[in-house]
This record gives structure tokens, sequence and C-alpha cells, in this order.
């Protein structure tokens, strides 16, 4: 009886391993000469054990967008984009379609300095909406100027486009510091690494992280090993192998700072918050939308190794659909081919 129990358990174990040994593939239909039935854009299929993604993302209208399915034997269909208002200087046909409730020949017009305002989005560029004093809550919050190098702050939009508000404490308020300036060793915000030099950090610390070997994980290889130093000291730490979405049966390891392409990304992302264009006529909440080119550039490394290979059109798939909603969904589809 337990020899029987035995042979079955092994068999069990083997499945759920090599269940989680598959990583889901995303592959663009065109390429494989598959054509999707419109309005469909993808086509979720199992082939062999393996979860498949053909994406065909020009069945959608402009204004139509293709969101992954969260359930992974449903297809997905293209879907109206949500109407969204729009801020200062962009096209509107009515009051009703800007923020500020302004529309004024065809474009939007945001709420001066000292008007009454609910959200960032109703004021001018260059403008925040907040309280007179960052202490002060207790009256209405108006539109006022975005402050400038050291400045005491609470949040991002309140400093100049190509700065942020570093906290290095538990203190309520930060200070208003360049991107991309921190110094390897500064203690940062795990949602801060847009702060340091390197835009890397590990434990809540600015470093400059290297791979000590091959990024791609070898049989049996479960976590990467990196180094860093810090105070004249070599430190080490481990992440683990992940998958692209171009593999089923490789995994790699995340991409470290000192990778050429990381380095390439943080060079193009220091000239983009340098640039007069940001600094001057991006609102204050649209600092970090990017063009074409560096949010695929972004997407290369920050969610490296996701498309490492990638299909070129699942590049702009990814580049163009809600980031937010397409990684929520991945993470979804890999806790279910875990636990199926």
């Amino acid at each position: 009886m337990d020899y029987y129990f035995l042979v079955i358990f092994n068999i069990i174990i083997t499945c759920l391993h090599n269940q989680i040994k598959a990583c889901p593939v995303f592959q663009c239909s065109e390429s494989r000469h598959i054509q999707l039935p419109s309005p469909q854009c993808i086509w979720n299929h199992n082939v062999t054990g393996v979860q498949v993604f053909d994406i065909q993302a020009s069945n959608c209208l402009s204004n139509e967008e293709c969101i992954i399915n969260l359930q992974p034997e449903k297809n997905s269909s293209c879907t109206l984009k949500p109407n969204t208002k729009k801020i200062d200087k962009e096209a509107c046909l009515n009051n009703v379609d800007c923020y500020s409730n302004i529309c004024n020949n065809m474009q939007c017009t945001g709420k001066q300095e000292n008007v009454l305002c609910l959200l960032h989005e109703e004021c001018a560029n260059g403008l925040y909406c907040g309280y007179d004093t960052p202490n002060n809550t207790t009256f209405p919050k108006k539109c006022h100027s975005q402050y400038g190098f050291g400045v005491s702050c609470t949040e991002d939009a309140q400093c100049q486009n190509d700065m942020g508000c570093y906290f290095n404490t538990t203190e309520k308020n930060g200070t208003c510091v360049k991107y991309l300036s921190l110094p390897d060793g500064s203690k940062v915000r795990t949602e801060q690494a847009h702060l340091c030099k390197s835009h890397y950090i590990f434990n809540n610390i600015c470093i400059s992280s290297s791979l000590q070997s091959s990024d791609k994980c070898l049989f049996g290889q479960h976590e990467c090993k990196y180094y860093y130093y810090l105070n004249g000291k070599e430190e080490t730490y481990v992440q683990g192998c992940q998958c692209s979405d171009t593999y089923s049966d490789a995994k790699f390891c995340p991409m470290a700072s000192t990778n050429g392409l990381y380095e390439s990304y943080v060079y193009a992302l220091r000239s983009y918050y340098g640039s007069q264009q940001t600094k001057q006529f991006k609102h204050t909440v649209r600092r970090h939308f990017f063009d074409y080119s560096l949010k695929v550039l972004k997407l290369k490394t920050i969610n490296y190794p996701k498309l490492r290979d990638a299909d070129e059109c699942y590049t702009k798939f990814a580049a163009e659909s809600s980031i937010l909603k397409l990684l929520l969904s991945l993470l979804i589809v890999v806790f279910l081919l875990i636990l199926f």
C-alpha cells in the first residue's frame, strides 16, 4: 500500500514540477500566420501543456484596446477605451471634456494659481493642487506653483517635473531632489528607485548591482546571485529566476543595473527629465508619460526578462497597453498555471 502511495505521490510531484516549470508564451499571430477573427485580439490556448497567447492587437480600432483576459481558458476581444477627461493644453470639444471644466478654442485651459481645486489635473501646467502649506490641511485646496530644489514636500507632483519628493526617514515631509541624483548608499522608499543615480535599489538602498554569472538560468537553478559595493565592502544578494514570455522551457535572471541596456535606459531617462520640454511644458501628472521609444526601452529593462526576445508586435502591445493591467494579468496567469 505504501509503495503505491509513494508512486502516486511521485507522479503528482512530477506533474506539479512540470506545471511550475512551464512558462506561458506570448507571440504574434501574424508571425505564426494565424488570423484571429475580429474583434478577437488574443487567443488563449494550450499547446502540449504550455499556455500560449497568440496576440493580434491590430484587430482593434483606434478607440479600442486589447487587454489580456484574467481567465486563461478564455479568449480576449477588443474593448472600448475608457473615456477620460483632458488636462491643460489637451484637445476638447466641450467644457465637460476637461478636468478644469474650461474648454477654450477646442483646448482645455487649466485653473490658474490660487484658484480652488480638488485634483492636480484641474490646474495649469507648472502648478499642483494642494493646501497653502504641507502641514496645513484645514483650508480648501488651491492651485500652487511647483517647488524647487530642497523645498519641503509630501509628493512628487509638488516638485518641479525634473524632481521627486525624497523621504529618507519616517518623517511626514520629504524634500524635492533631482531624479536620478542620489548616490549609492542613499536610503530610499521602495517606490523611489527613480531618485537613485543608478535607478536601482535593494533593501531600500540605492546600489549599482552586477550579475555574477550568465543571465540564463541553468537546469535546476532557481536563483541568480548579484553583488554590489557599499562603504568599500562587497555585498551579495539573490533574486529568483523568472520566465520570459518567449520561452516555455527557460528562465532568466532579472537585469542588473550595470548591464549595458540598463545603463542606456538610465542615460535616456536622465536626458528626458533634464529636457526643457519635460521641465517647462509637461503637466505635473504627465511627467512620467514617455514617448514610445523610451517606453519600450523601459519595458525591456525594468520588465526583463519578461520581454526578452519578444516578438516586435508583443513589445508594441505591451508599450501601448495599460502596463499595470498587463502585469496584473500575467501574474494571475502564472499563479493559475502553478495551481492547476
